[in-house]
């Protein structure tokens, strides 16, 4: 079953995630994570504007956010992802940011490898 996303939005939520949450870096993005009691999974960016006017800005978190879409079971249920991009993130192939952003949330471990994966469904 695919972990909901939903938006991580209030100042408290995302001071939280800074202070206690591990980080994953690839060469495009940062991630924090940090485990939570929910079931869903938050989602909030962190996108300054050296990377680009609103336009710009606004497709990074959308192509961001589709790729997690697509992972749901992937990640663990009660987390919240803060995820800072860099400006190269607007000019790359889906795939490539689908692949950095997997190993950065593998290093801040909210990345359930398949073993993982398979045995939650199995057991839901």
């Amino acid at each position: 079953m695919a972990a909901r996303l939903g938006r991580l939005t209030r100042h408290s939520d995302f001071d939280r995630v800074f202070r206690e949450g591990r980080r994953g870096r690839s060469d495009l993005l940062l991630v924090r994570a940090v485990r939570t009691g929910r079931e869903e999974v938050r989602v909030g960016f962190v996108i300054g504007h050296k990377v680009g006017g609103a336009v710009a800005r606004n497709r990074i978190r959308r192509r961001v956010r589709e790729a997690l879409r697509g992972w749901g079971a992937r990640l663990p249920g009660g987390v919240d992802l803060v995820i800072t991009p860099s400006a190269a993130c607007v000019e790359v192939p889906f795939e490539r940011l689908r692949e950095a952003l997997r190993s950065a949330l593998k290093r801040a471990g909210a990345w359930l490898d398949e073993a993982a994966t398979e045995e939650a469904g199995r057991a839901r």
